[in-house]
């Protein structure tokens, strides 16, 4: 794992290479700062497909695993740039380690005051790794799963928290 570059405001700039900050993973319009590409180490550089571990800020939005999809940027402080070496299945990756990290964070009585996830609870943290095949199988079931919840959701919407559905006097929803 690679940390990212602790990037200072005054070496922001209005174009150019996007850097990637904790906001840039779990919003996807959240605003870029840039920076100048040719200033930015190879280590601090990423690319669609990177896997990058995000192990600060606030336990429930901005820990966890995330794929980057948005092509090259530079990686800012806070936030690990993984190299996967086992046959491993990138979103595998990505689903164990955020469940992982959750169960860190019950334990921890909901991540109460945790800020940041420490490399001594990241290498504590049990990660079973199963062949290749069952990790494709447990992504596609993940995927599918989340689609239908995605599905329902959208279904689910008009309704909202329920608050205006009425009973007829036969207790039927109208």
């Amino acid at each position: 794992m690679y940390n990212g570059y602790a990037f200072k405001a005054h070496t922001w700039k209005t174009s150019g290479l996007p850097i990637v900050r904790i906001q840039n993973l779990n919003k996807l319009h959240a605003p870029f700062n840039y920076t100048d590409p040719g200033t930015v180490a190879d280590r601090h550089k990423i690319d669609t497909g990177d896997v990058l571990l995000s192990w600060s800020g606030t336990p429930g939005t901005s820990f966890g695993v995330f794929i980057w999809t948005r092509g090259p940027a530079a990686l800012n402080q806070h936030i690990f740039k993984c190299e996967l070496y086992a046959p491993l299945n990138a979103r595998y990756f990505e689903i164990a380690v955020n469940e992982a990290i959750r169960k860190s964070l019950e334990a921890a009585r909901g991540g109460v005051g945790l800020k940041h996830l420490t490399k001594k609870i990241l290498d504590a943290m049990p990660i079973p790794i199963p062949s290749l095949a069952e990790q494709d199988r447990i992504v596609s079931a993940v995927d599918e799963t989340e689609m239908k919840i995605a599905r329902l959701s959208v279904l689910l919407a008009p309704i909202g928290d329920g608050s205006e559905l009425e009973t007829s006097d036969d207790g039927d929803v109208d």
